[in-house]
């Protein structure tokens, strides 16, 4: 039944890519613009940094330091700390992508490398702060407080995880073996293959999603949820982001709904992240046996968590009108925002409470 339904649902779509030639060029256009001009400059060279950081060792010094927080916390090895930086810094998929890598390296144990692809695979703060907060919804203030939501489920997630791995698991003791000499050539030409796997699944999901749009396929769906007093904007954004993440954000940003209702379901969105994503890091873990089911799980389940602490926020946060700035701000101008207090004062606390945890560790060990 599985593989009949699969043969149908492919006729079905042939028949429509016939039926609208014209969508399917300019969608396929369209996605290979953003994927030249947005993915492969923000993706690739973190691909390639983060290979060259694993495989000369950072991961391992890294990992030694950090260590006395990561393995009580989240019940990793130190050396995952450095999928989750990359992760909530660099964006999708690298976060996945140097989880498998410290795999393969024997860093961290399969068990632990599965919840960690888990709460490590996040949106990055370029796209959060500056194409949703200042692009799409026109508050930087909005950007930030959808990035702190986004990396406090992430944690949230990654703590609840902890208590899946079995009670008798032992940590893997830190070891570096540098068994690749040429470290720059090889992790560029991984990086390269791993990038196109990524503009594979963007192309692709990018005309499929125009396709059912101009076909009405969203309609039944759109109809099932208006039955729930969910209007049709929402509805179809929702749906829209179910398969494409950023195509729902966009249309749901778009809409006259209250901003606390927006930051919501947005949040819920950037931590579901999307099919076109979850298939995007389905490749990454292509040579693999890790569970891809328990990963699409624990997605959603980041989805729910970043909704609530974003229904808990609006609450307490006030959004005043002068947030909002003018539409007309250019989104490269992100890089001139004041966070820079922020960010100081978070590193300086972080390494703070690094050194205290890490003074307590070796006192007890």
């Amino acid at each position: 039944m599985k593989n009949i339904f699969k043969s149908a649902a492919s006729v079905v779509m042939i028949i429509l890519l016939i039926i609208y030639p014209d969508t399917v060029v300019n969608s396929a256009l369209g996605a290979l613009s953003t994927c030249i001009n947005v993915l492969f400059p923000t993706l690739f060279p973190f691909f390639v940094l983060s290979k060259i950081f694993i495989k000369s060792g950072g991961a391992f010094m890294l990992g030694k330091f950090l260590n006395p927080l990561m393995s009580p916390i989240f019940g990793i090895n130190g050396s995952g700390a450095s999928a989750f930086i990359l992760g909530v810094i660099c964006g999708y998929p690298v976060g996945a992508k140097t989880a498998v890598d410290l795999y393969n390296q024997s860093y961290i144990t399969k068990k632990e490398a599965e919840n960690l692809i888990c709460f490590c695979n996040n949106s990055g703060p370029l796209f959060i702060i500056g194409a949703l907060g200042i692009g799409m919804l026109s508050s930087k203030s909005a950007g930030v407080f959808l990035y702190a939501v986004h990396i406090l489920s992430a944690i949230t997630l990654g703590i609840v995880l902890k208590f899946t791995l079995p009670t008798t698991n032992k940590q893997q003791p830190l070891t570096y073996q540098n068994t690749n000499k040429n470290i720059f050539t090889s992790s560029v030409e991984e990086s390269m293959v791993s990038v196109i796997n990524v503009f594979a699944y963007v192309i692709f999901f990018g005309i499929m999603m125009d396709i059912c749009e101009i076909a009405h396929l969203f309609l039944p769906a759109e109809k099932l949820l208006s039955d729930f007093s969910i209007n049709s904007d929402v509805g179809n954004s929702l749906i829209c982001s179910v398969f494409e993440m950023t195509t729902g954000i966009k249309k749901l940003s778009a809409t006259n709904n209250a901003l606390s209702l927006k930051l919501i379901l947005i949040s819920f969105m950037l931590g579901w992240s999307g099919v076109s994503i979850h298939f995007q890091t389905k490749s990454v873990l292509a040579n693999t046996d890790f569970s891809f089911l328990k990963y699409i799980a624990a997605k959603f389940a980041q989805g729910i968590i970043a909704a609530i602490y974003a229904a808990i926020g609006t609450n307490i946060v006030s959004f005043e009108k002068s947030v909002f700035i003018n539409s007309s701000y250019k989104l490269p101008d992100i890089m001139h925002l004041p966070l820079h207090h922020f960010v100081v004062t978070v590193i300086i606390t972080g390494v703070y409470i690094t050194i205290q945890r890490r003074s307590d560790y070796n006192k007890r060990y």
